[in-house]
């Protein structure tokens, strides 16, 4: 009887802790938590899951140049690098030799082509939209060039060049961990140049193919960073998913990394007790510090650069 009452007490102590209460919720039930209020240990394996959908351009050019400081701030901490979407099956060096037939319109020969050329040229040469002065002669030209441009006749011929786009249907299949754990710095940043930016954006995928690399370390503390600007456009449902994962497996925490302002994957980190953040260009280089717990200001550098604007 004494037995079951000091048991009693200490279960009446530990969930009038809001610490415990909170984690307890995460794990045994998969509610929403803050992981801020119970945990502040760092990841000892971090896997950055990064998006390579069509318009991932520049977010890829901030994260991998932001990388570069924070990797050598880890200490302990294994790094991984995954991207998803886009096509990961050739190297951008081999995209420039695939060859694409493209179709171009050009105008019928005649005597007014060449002076819809001269008129098209002499634009070009204006600034137009700067200077006040130019704007009377710059109406003037571009008046006699539709007035040209529509009296001539185009025809359609094709050409042979360097593809500029990959297959939409295939960036769906596209996952692939370009630097494994315990790679060196030099080889997980040269991991984000695996793969040609383009086409949709299978989360869900990615998030499979992340989660299976983690499951194959025990007793470590693990994250998953995801870095998207969209929604899953491959038919996926990554809320569902991790719903079931956490059915199963609950060690593992995923920070998401929203370009803009939607709430989609907020499921994501709230069922796991991760972080979301909601971001620009200038603020992703925030994230990515906190993401990977090291000291503000570790990135300083790149927030000079000019495709960072803070105004």
């Amino acid at each position: 009887m004494k037995k079951n009452i000091i048991i009693l007490i200490v279960f009446c102590f530990l969930f009038g802790n809001p610490v415990f209460a909170e984690q307890f919720n995460r794990y045994q039930t998969g509610g929403q938590s803050n992981l801020n209020s119970f945990s502040t240990n760092k990841a000892e394996y971090i896997e950055l899951l990064v998006d390579f959908s069509v318009s991932m351009s520049r977010v890829v050019e901030i994260t991998k140049k932001t990388m570069e400081y924070i990797i050598p701030k880890l200490g302990n901490t294994k790094t991984a690098l995954r991207l998803f979407g886009g096509d990961l099956n050739v190297s951008p060096t081999e995209q420039t030799k695939r060859m694409c037939t493209y179709e171009v319109r050009v105008p019928v020969k005649n005597p007014n082509s060449d002076k819809c050329i001269s008129y098209k040229n002499k634009l070009d040469s204006i600034d137009c939209a700067q200077n006040p002065s130019n704007r009377r002669e710059c109406n003037k030209i571009r008046a006699l060039y539709k007035e040209c441009d529509s009296a001539l006749q185009y025809t359609y011929k094709t050409e042979q060049r360097p593809c500029t786009s990959i297959s939409y249907s295939s960036s769906c299949f596209q996952s692939k961990l370009v630097a494994r754990f315990g790679s060196t710095s030099s080889e997980l940043l040269s991991g984000f140049n695996r793969g040609i930016i383009g086409g949709f954006t299978p989360i869900e995928l990615g998030l499979k193919d992340a989660v299976k690399d983690l499951n194959n370390i025990r007793n470590k503390k693990k994250k998953i960073v995801l870095i998207t600007d969209g929604y899953e456009s491959c038919g996926g449902d990554p809320c569902s998913y991790i719903k079931s994962v956490l059915r199963n497996n609950k060690s593992i925490t995923i920070d998401v990394i929203i370009i803009g302002n939607n709430d989609n994957l907020k499921c994501l980190s709230d069922s796991t007790g991760g972080n979301y953040y909601k971001v620009n260009d200038a603020t992703l280089i925030d994230a990515l510090e906190k993401a990977f717990d090291v000291p503000k200001g570790t990135a300083d550098k790149v927030r000079k650069y000019k495709f960072v604007d803070f105004n």
